[in-house]
């Protein structure tokens, strides 16, 4: 490659990674936040568990995936071609303990009304 002097090479932005969000009997979690924690950029997954990040540098990179009643995942993928990864999420068991609701309610009087 010819390199002129004054032009700084930019790096290629073109890969996509892109994958599924999974519980751990492989069913699928849409609605499922994924994070790059080195620039912000946050997508949700979609009905069928599916997420899609474009136009990313080579490079390394951290996810966060989050979904109500699992445990945060926090990974690690390293970048240099497009890929596809499948992620795979924990039950958060101490999210599922018993919820008791009670239904309260004072009954008035029609002469408390008046």
């Amino acid at each position: 490659s010819i390199l002129l002097p004054g032009f700084a090479q930019k790096p290629l932005c073109l890969f996509s990674l892109k994958g599924s969000v999974l519980d751990h009997e492989n069913q699928t979690l849409p609605g499922a936040s994924i994070i790059i924690t080195e620039n912000g950029q946050g997508i949700v997954s979609d009905a069928k568990g599916n997420f899609s990040f474009e136009k990313l540098c080579e490079g390394t990179y951290t996810l966060e995936v989050k979904f109500v009643g699992f445990r945060t995942a926090t990974l690690k993928v390293k970048l240099k071609k497009d890929e596809t990864i499948k992620i795979s999420l924990e039950q958060d068991e101490t999210l599922l303990n018993e919820v008791v609701v009670q239904e309260h309610y004072d009954h008035i009087s029609k002469s408390q009304t008046n």
